[in-house]
């Protein structure tokens, strides 16, 4: 009788001790699988990170206009995306709105339109901007924010941009401060996203 019962409570501690070694193992398991998922968040997280710091850097970053010198276009307040992307592969052409660092104070961006390009003559007469000799047509300039003065023909350089502000009576540009170095420009605004009742395309 002694010896059955010892039998029976030595088979009951077997079966206690591997339900024990059983639950450590668990619980292990529990553990490196957290530890991984961690890992794996954390990989994940860096990946995105260096994709948007790529995205900014090299292709598309919002910015916020301040100031009215490219009204009625652009007005005080609005957020616009910057292509940063397209001058890589394309030339700056007349008309485009480009953001660049402020050739007086290269800390400064600045954001204005492409009146004339490298190796052309800009004028302004009355208020009309003529380039090489050719009135040329400024839909975007509203009679309210016209500035009827002139500027002498000025042959712009290789290599250099001649800006100006859509708003004319109120815009610090190529008139005051010269000519952007090419390598100063580095994107084009192409899209209004704020605020969403005037988002849309930049023109």
């Amino acid at each position: 009788m002694s010896s059955s019962t010892d039998a029976s409570e030595k088979l009951e501690g077997e079966i206690g001790a591997g339900a024990g070694a059983a639950e450590a193992t668990s619980a292990s398991a529990v553990k490196t699988g957290r530890f991984q998922s961690l890992v794996d968040l954390l990989h994940d997280l860096a990946i995105a990170v260096v994709v948007c710091v790529l995205l900014i850097t090299y292709v598309v970053q919002a910015f916020k206009v301040q100031g009215t010198s490219m009204s009625p276009e652009l007005k005080d307040g609005d957020r616009i995306l910057v292509n940063k992307f397209l001058y890589y592969f394309g030339d700056i052409e007349r008309g485009d709105v480009v953001v660049f660092w402020y050739p007086e104070d290269p800390k400064l961006s600045f954001i204005k339109r492409v009146v004339a390009l490298p190796g052309e003559t800009v004028e302004i007469r009355s208020g009309a901007v003529l380039v090489n000799g050719t009135l040329i047509d400024e839909t975007y300039v509203s009679g309210t924010n016209a500035d009827l003065r002139s500027f002498p023909p000025h042959e712009v350089r290789n290599g250099h941009f001649f800006v100006l502000g859509d708003n004319r009576k109120g815009s610090n540009d190529s008139r005051s401060w010269g000519l952007v170095p090419e390598r100063y420009i580095y994107g084009k605004a192409f899209l209004r996203i704020w605020p969403p009742r005037q988002a849309g395309v930049v023109d």
